[in-house]
């Protein structure tokens, strides 16, 4: 059950649009849950895409709002697409949580481009 200073308890993102890149793994499931419990619509982005179906899927047999797709963050004009279809279908974005991982020995700033330019 929510405290009453929690986000659920206040319903602080009614209708607000999250996405959650890394959305189908543990911490970013978790994420989802607690977007969900405020009240957010919730866009769920993961390279595994059963994972992030799955993740989906529970929160739609509670009642959210939620939808998946795979992305493949390790390719740029991938990700490029895949953030540009998720603006697209959530209407764009009040909330981005960014919970995926990946290695990457080369610069930092390349790869969070196509995540700024949005």
């Amino acid at each position: 059950m929510p405290s009453s200073r929690s986000l659920a308890a206040l319903g602080a993102l009614n209708g607000r649009a999250a996405l959650v890149v890394g959305g189908g793994g543990h911490i970013g499931r978790v994420c989802c849950e607690t977007l969900a419990e405020a009240g957010a619509r919730i866009g769920i982005i993961d390279n595994d895409v059963e994972s992030a179906e799955n993740a989906a899927r529970a929160l739609r047999e509670i009642g959210a709002e939620a939808f998946a797709a795979g992305l493949d963050l390790a390719d740029e004009d991938v990700t490029r697409a895949g953030l540009k279809a998720a603006l697209d279908r959530l209407d764009g974005i009040d909330v981005l949580v960014h919970t995926a991982a990946y290695v990457n020995q080369g610069n930092v700033a390349g790869y969070a481009a196509p995540f700024a330019e949005q």
